[in-house]
């Protein structure tokens, strides 16, 4: 509904700030790092989305463009609502978490508040493709293509039930014997290949 909102700030806080557009007041939920970006009184601008929530309007404001693309991106995630969303911006810079998505870095991922393993997997499926179309992803070196490669052949070992630990070792077995550049479901099949059928020295204690 609207694009962005410009006046003057009347309060200012880490969760909200109160902008003043005309003698119209607006509160709006913003991330720590939009409260940050902001002056400490004086004019402002925020770009803005208003949600309905059990016809409850609410208006989230955010210092870019890019942080509001994250936000609307991560709460279409599945288990991922507004209040989650803003504290995922919280936690890190945009710029850190695309770099994470980037890289399939779940440890990263984890440490952000309210994201547990699987919503760290969830964002990593969900989000990588969304992401890179709108080019919010950093641009990886060639030898970075291996590394997302594996990291999507993880993925799919985790959905399938494999402890992390496992898919991870079964993925890099698999990353060393096949040729570099192997396509995602190549790490897959080898991988389940070489769990199926173990080599002698991963059995011994």
């Amino acid at each position: 509904m609207f694009e962005y909102l410009e006046g003057r700030l009347a309060e200012r806080m880490p969760a909200h700030v109160v902008l003043d557009v005309g003698g119209v007041a607006f509160r709006l939920s913003v991330p720590v790092s939009t409260y940050d970006a902001l002056p400490a009184s004086g004019a402002a601008r925020l770009f803005t989305h208003l949600r309905i929530q059990e016809e409850i309007p609410r208006l989230y404001g955010f210092a870019t463009r890019t942080e509001r693309e994250l936000f609307l991106l991560l709460n279409s995630v599945s288990g991922i609502g507004p209040v989650t969303a803003l504290g995922i911006l919280s936690s890190c810079a945009a710029a850190e978490l695309a770099r994470a998505v980037a890289a399939g870095d779940v440890k990263f991922l984890r440490k952000l508040k309210g994201v547990g393993e699987k919503t760290a997997q969830r964002i990593l499926l969900e989000l990588r493709e969304p992401m890179a179309a709108l080019r919010l992803l950093p641009e990886s070196p060639a030898p970075g293509r291996d590394e997302a490669a594996s990291a999507d052949a993880v993925l799919a070992l985790l959905s399938l039930g494999f402890p992390r630990p496992t898919a991870e070792k079964s993925v890099a077995d698999a990353a060393r014997a096949l040729p570099a550049g192997s396509a995602v479901e190549l790490l897959v099949k080898e991988a389940l290949r070489r769990s199926a059928n173990p080599t002698p020295s991963a059995n011994r204690r």
